[in-house]
């Protein structure tokens, strides 16, 4: 049996775009529970510092 199309095709769009940012959004909270605790935490003085050194100057 050939595949149909559905009627609406709007509608099917409209879903598959809505499914993608429920995922999209799933993902983002995964990610910021994940990393929270890490982000939030001060640098250690030495990475800081390396950070800083690495930086690239803006003079040129």
């Amino acid at each position: 049996m050939p595949h149909k199309p559905p009627d609406n095709r709007r509608k099917l769009d409209t879903s598959v775009v809505k499914a993608q940012s429920q995922a999209l959004e799933t993902i983002g909270k995964l990610l910021r529970s994940k990393f929270d605790d890490i982000l939030t935490e001060p640098l250690p003085t030495g990475m800081a510092d390396l950070l800083i050194e690495l930086r690239p100057s803006k003079r040129r």
